[in-house]
């Protein structure tokens, strides 16, 4: 996901964590007292069919919804599933059909 220009110095200045730009740089994104991690699939592997994204998502929250992106910076996200209710320790954060896409490559937390 792209950053607006100045959007970083904005966010530090109110005490935003904002994900890193290249998921491989954490396994988890902590987000204020929240924790967003994905365990599989596997970041960069080519996915096809129904895909069960397995992670966790804990901490003082009243929902979180799962999406992806258009790639690296593109700023496009569109929506898996959710909102969901509960917090996930290491478990299915939910399921993504795949199915009539071009190859896609695994999201990140």
């Amino acid at each position: 996901m792209g950053r607006i220009a100045g959007g970083t110095k904005w966010a530090q200045a109110r005490g935003v964590t904002l994900a890193p730009m290249d998921c491989s740089s954490a396994p988890g994104v902590a987000v204020g007292p929240v924790i967003i991690s994905i365990a599989s699939p596997a970041e960069g592997a080519t996915i096809a069919g129904n895909v069960p994204i397995i992670g966790t998502v804990s901490g003082e929250l009243d929902k979180y919804e799962v999406m992806w992106g258009h790639g690296q910076g593109s700023g496009a996200w569109e929506w898996i599933s959710g909102p969901h209710l509960s917090t996930v320790d290491n478990g299915p954060l939910t399921e993504w059909n795949v199915g009539g896409m071009d190859p896609v490559n695994t999201p990140c937390a």
